[in-house]
């Protein structure tokens, strides 16, 4: 292949000094001898070689190596529930027979106990008040001229007036009668000392029993009953006292 190839290519060379050297011929024929010109040298053509294919060397691939997978819990099997027992059959009562109606509960009220006997009184009376009378309620006033009475009133368990009831001054004896002033109504006057009272019965002979005053006096009071009349402010204000007041006294019957 490489021999034909070089043929064809010198072919056109061959031809080509061919007609050159009719050329020639003529040119002496025509007239005196040309300088010879250098006869051009073929050039060559580089004939192309077939070029080897390089053998490629196949590189190593990476393969990526597939993650190991985690591995799962595995369940553990369930307890396979047992079969349900089936019930065994139980025998039919039998039907209730019939009943006898129950016989109500008496319902008889019971009889309340007797009431208890109320206990009798420590005493026949009892003082049921004692105030000093206010100011503006004594005749006179405070004043040396102002009364200095015991305005004394009896009456029953009911609140009304009882008459002919003995009450007695416990320091000097001397004794009163209920209804001399009034219906259930006595007075005592008093003066310097000290006074306390107590129902001793009836003008007829009658004893009873009673409670007595406290002190009623003009010169030695329950200082108390001086700030509850509005006479002081206070207790330590009242040890200088006015000089005249009246006492209201009370006695009730108790039963």
């Amino acid at each position: 292949m490489h021999t034909r190839s070089i043929r064809l290519l010198i072919l056109p060379f061959v031809a080509m000094a061919v007609t050159l050297g009719c050329s020639v011929s003529s040119l002496i024929a025509r007239g005196p001898e040309p300088t010879p010109s250098k006869t051009p040298r073929p050039t060559f053509t580089s004939t192309p070689v077939d070029t080897p294919t390089p053998d490629v060397t196949p590189t190593e691939t990476w393969t990526p190596v597939p993650a190991t997978p985690v591995p799962t819990d595995t369940p553990l099997p369930t307890d396979t529930p047992l079969p349900t027992p089936t019930p065994v059959p139980t025998d039919t009562p039998p039907p209730p027979s019939s009943t006898d109606t129950p016989v109500p509960a008496s319902t008889d009220t019971p009889t309340p106990s007797p009431p208890t006997d109320t206990p009798a009184p420590a005493v026949d009376f009892q003082v049921v008040e004692q105030r000093i009378l206010p100011s503006e309620e004594n005749k006179g006033g405070t004043s040396q001229g102002g009364d200095h009475l015991i305005f004394i009133t009896v009456m029953d368990a009911n609140g009304a007036p009882l008459d002919g009831i003995v009450v007695r001054e416990v320091n000097s004896g001397d004794e009163l009668t209920s209804g001399d002033k009034g219906p259930g109504k006595a007075e005592f006057v008093m003066y310097a000392g000290g006074y306390a009272f107590t129902v001793v019965g009836e003008k007829d002979g009658q004893t009873y029993t009673s409670e007595t005053t406290h002190q009623l006096s003009l010169v030695n009071p329950v200082l108390d009953d001086l700030v509850a009349a509005d006479y002081c402010p206070d207790v330590v204000t009242c040890q200088e006292h006015p000089w005249h007041w009246s006492y209201v006294v009370t006695f009730q019957r108790t039963w």
